[in-house]
């Protein structure tokens, strides 16, 4: 089975691009390590349809959402890439607003 769940904030401004008349968009994850809190870990997301159109909507940098998805390799250049299919989201929290 191939399945993760991963929780972190989103570091980029999503934009809603199509392909073959369908909808996606691509995002980085900051998912802090949990044993080392110092350090975060960006992690490359996919979303395709609907969830990709809900999150266009919804999501904005810096809300923190539960991730749901796939690890899918890819190979270019002699180097292995390593990005998350994403199936589902959950919105946690919006970004805090400073005053």
């Amino acid at each position: 089975m191939n399945s993760i769940t991963l929780i972190g904030r989103i570091s980029t401004d999503v934009q809603l691009k199509q392909s073959n008349n369908k909808s996606y968009l691509k995002f980085n994850l900051a998912v802090p390590r949990p044993m080392d809190k110092n350090t975060t870990d960006f992690i490359d997301c996919t979303a395709f349809g609907k969830t990709a159109e809900l999150m266009e909507k919804y999501c904005k940098k810096g809300d923190r959402l539960l991730v749901m998805g796939s690890l899918q390799s890819s190979n270019y250049n002699n180097k292995t890439y390593w990005s998350i299919m994403v199936e589902k989201i959950e919105r946690q929290e919006p970004k805090r607003q400073e005053a």
